[in-house]
């Protein structure tokens, strides 16, 4: 199944570089939103009514070293935003609202062997 967009056109296929990370509700909407990972960008496509409503680009510039591990709403807002963790056990977080990066940084740092599981309501 190929997704469409607004105007009901089917969304290209995405390049074997393009990875769907999860979903997540990034703006309150109560719409789960599709977040994506490229070479060195993480983008947000907005969703509603069933199909692909816009597409923005949340961060250049990411590299492998920064995994995603969940969408956590931070601050309670319904807003979900992106959980990281570094190979060495870092975490890092972004408070997001849509594509826009409210709030972003450093966590704790915790045992690279403990497994981070995010608590979806």
């Amino acid at each position: 199944m190929r997704l469409r967009n607004n105007l009901n056109q089917q969304e290209p296929v995405l390049s074997s570089s393009i990875k769907v990370e999860g979903v997540a509700d990034t703006d309150a909407d109560g719409v789960e939103d599709l977040i994506l990972r490229g070479n060195n960008s993480i983008d947000c496509w907005k969703m509603g009514l069933g199909a692909v409503q816009s597409k923005k680009q949340i961060f250049a510039g990411t590299g492998p070293y920064w995994q995603i591990v969940g969408f956590p709403d931070f601050d309670g807002d319904r807003r979900r935003g992106v959980l990281f963790r570094g190979n060495r056990g870092e975490t890092w977080s972004w408070d997001l609202n849509g594509a826009t990066i409210v709030r972003s940084g450093p966590l704790n740092t915790v045992d690279p062997n403990w497994k981070i599981t995010v608590k979806q309501d």
